[in-house]
């Protein structure tokens, strides 16, 4: 498994809105909206709410995706996204030191995941800082990333709903699909978490697609065939069970993946068929996931 560390590379510059709040920026320039990001989580984090330029884009338990809109010229970015984790367990601010490079957890782990995605050619938003906040007694409690919001782009999980009953258009867009996982592969990654709301694509027939949601994935030094099935498996799993494809069809984008891969040996199709059709129908934990190879 790679344990490359870009984050430190990436975003070099320091900066420090409180005492007990520090970022690592790409640029000196970014500070520009970390007052806005501060302004929103104190306002969720104290009222339970957020300001008029803030928007929720996912609220999942203790980790929240919002996208803030920069109203001042000053400011670098129209908008940007904020991702915020929690860390109200002791054992979340233990494990947040301990294994936040062997896991990518929590924000400083999904950001370094990100950064080295985009050094493997990986199609991400780009980071343009981590944030900490600790209580008074230094350890974490809030672990922040600022990131570039996908304009014209909606989720794969959205679009396949819109589609509904309309196979060939989901076909479609199934098919739009495949040169992510292609890359994924090539990449070495074993991202577990391949959900509908992971994948991007766009809107606007022009920009590239893109992949999300990296919180929960390990690099590996080599393309795994194994790690890939994995990963297909579990996104035709949530394609049959949130988006109402068929299984048939959940076929024939398997098999336009392995077309993609340029697979043609019948026994090693057999092979990877029942590796994708195991982890397609097999519910495994975090842990045993994140473990293939």
């Amino acid at each position: 498994m790679s344990n490359s560390k870009p984050i430190f590379d990436h975003l070099p510059h320091t900066y420090n809105p409180s005492n007990r709040t520090v970022f690592r920026l790409q640029l000196p320039e970014y500070a520009s909206v970390v007052h806005l990001a501060m302004q929103t989580t104190e306002a969720l984090l104290q009222n339970n709410e957020i300001p008029d330029y803030a928007d929720f884009l996912n609220n999942r338990g203790r980790r929240f995706v919002l996208r803030i809109r920069c109203e001042d010229e000053k400011n670098t970015f129209h908008s940007f996204v904020l991702k915020l984790f929690s860390l109200t367990r002791f054992r979340q601010k233990m494990r947040y030191h301990t294994k936040k490079f062997s896991q990518t957890r929590f924000g400083f782990g999904e950001a370094n995941a990100l950064l080295v995605a985009a050094n493997r050619n990986l199609p991400v938003p780009n980071i343009y800082g981590h944030g900490l906040l600790k209580n008074r007694f230094g350890n974490p409690t809030l672990d922040m990333i600022l990131m570039e919001h996908i304009h014209h782009h909606q989720t794969i999980g959205t679009l396949l709903n819109d589609a509904r009953g309309n196979e060939e258009e989901c076909k479609a867009l199934l098919k739009r699909t495949t040169p992510l996982f292609v890359q994924l592969f090539h990449a070495g990654c074993n991202n577990i978490d391949m959900n509908l709301g992971t994948i991007l694509l766009n809107s606007d027939g022009e920009s590239k697609d893109y992949l999300l949601d990296f919180e929960y994935s390990r690099f590996h030094n080599e393309p795994n065939l194994t790690v890939l099935m994995s990963e297909a498996g579990f996104f035709a799993h949530r394609c049959q069970k949130n988006a109402a494809l068929s299984a048939d069809l959940m076929e024939w984008w398997f098999a336009d993946l392995l077309t993609a891969l340029h697979i043609t040996d019948p026994a090693e199709k057999q092979h990877l068929k029942q590796q994708f059709n195991y982890y397609a129908t097999h519910k495994l934990s975090r842990k045993e996931r994140m473990n293939i190879q």
